[in-house]
């Protein structure tokens, strides 16, 4: 009788605690970084520049790549620009910086631009704000990914954000063609608005008849 009473006991325990597994419900937090990344991109305002970042991501990082085989933080940055926007951007990232106009963190808006300095004098890196704190860019150790801006180790040295300067850099960047005394010198070009739009109407134009000085002529592409 004892013994049929704790083998009653011991199924009713086993049952209680079978029971208790079976319903109990697991959650991941949804405040997690990735969780809070994915959600930056599912709030851009832009699908192609969400299918711009989903095709980039994971791309390591090379220095002075511009492509998929790697790619660095100035050439992302320079590539999104063009592609997305259609503002062409310097290479590097300190005269990136040079042509954006400054605004607050919190005014920031998608598509603008995020500068830092990791070495404590120029700035040396860049990245693509996206929202609620969240920005995209080529990291040295994961290729393309999606960040925290809010992360003590970015707000440490974040220098500058900003959007284009469309005043000072409508009219884009112009490489240039010059021939002085037989010989062909290939230089950048850069033409302030209004200047700028008047010349290449907004990047449109093909070639540009600058008067000649100083004995060089000039011929020269977008």
């Amino acid at each position: 009788m004892i013994k049929t009473k704790y083998s009653f006991f011991l199924i009713l325990v086993l049952s209680i605690i079978i029971t208790s597994c079976g319903t109990r419900k697991y959650t991941v937090k949804s405040d997690t970084k990735a969780s809070k990344a994915a959600d930056a991109m599912a709030n851009l305002q832009s699908k192609q520049l969400y299918r711009f970042i989903t095709d980039w991501t994971g791309v390591r990082y090379r220095f002075g790549g511009l492509d998929k085989g790697g790619i660095d933080c100035s050439g992302f940055a320079f590539l999104l620009e063009k592609e997305i926007y259609g503002v062409t951007l310097p290479r590097i990232s300190r005269e990136q910086a040079n042509v954006v106009k400054r605004k607050n963190i919190d005014n920031l808006k998608e598509g603008d631009l995020v500068f830092f300095s990791f070495g404590g004098n120029d700035v040396d890196h860049v990245g693509v704000y996206l929202n609620n704190g969240f920005f995209v860019h080529a990291s040295t150790t994961r290729g393309i990914v999606v960040d925290d801006l809010t992360l003590p180790a970015y707000q440490r040295v974040l220098v500058k954000s900003g959007s284009v300067n469309s005043f000072l850099f409508g009219g884009g960047v112009i490489s240039t063609e010059v021939q002085r005394n037989g010989e062909i010198f290939n230089m950048g070009l850069f033409i302030p608005n209004p200047i700028a739009i008047w010349l290449i109407g907004n990047r449109k134009a093909t070639c540009i008849k600058i008067p000649a000085c100083a004995g060089m002529t000039t011929n020269c592409s977008e």
